[in-house]
């Protein structure tokens, strides 16, 4: 493991840990991710894919599989790309 992954997974817990409380992440889930997902037109499928594979290091044949229920997001995913899909990040 490299440190950036390092640093990414710290940041992270910190973020899990202070600003969201556990209501919030329990109501995050897989189901809703892959419901946000369908909804988009295939041009927006395509370019929030791109986003998350290059910014989270993830394969796109992977996110493709979770997105479409045959993998399950884990928490800190879920976490992550819930915060890059309500800042709409990846439209810009």
């Amino acid at each position: 493991m490299e440190i950036v992954d390092c640093v990414i997974i710290f940041a992270t817990n910190i973020v899990i840990k202070h600003s969201m409380n556990k209501q919030n992440v329990n109501e995050m889930n897989d189901v809703t991710l892959q419901d946000y997902y369908t909804n988009l037109s295939k041009e927006e499928k395509g370019k929030l894919l791109n986003y998350i594979a290059y910014h989270l290091e993830i394969g796109y044949s992977t996110l493709r599989a979770k997105f479409s229920g045959r993998l399950h997001f884990s928490k800190v995913e879920t976490i992550v790309i819930h915060q890059i899909i309500n800042e709409e990040t990846w439209k810009k």
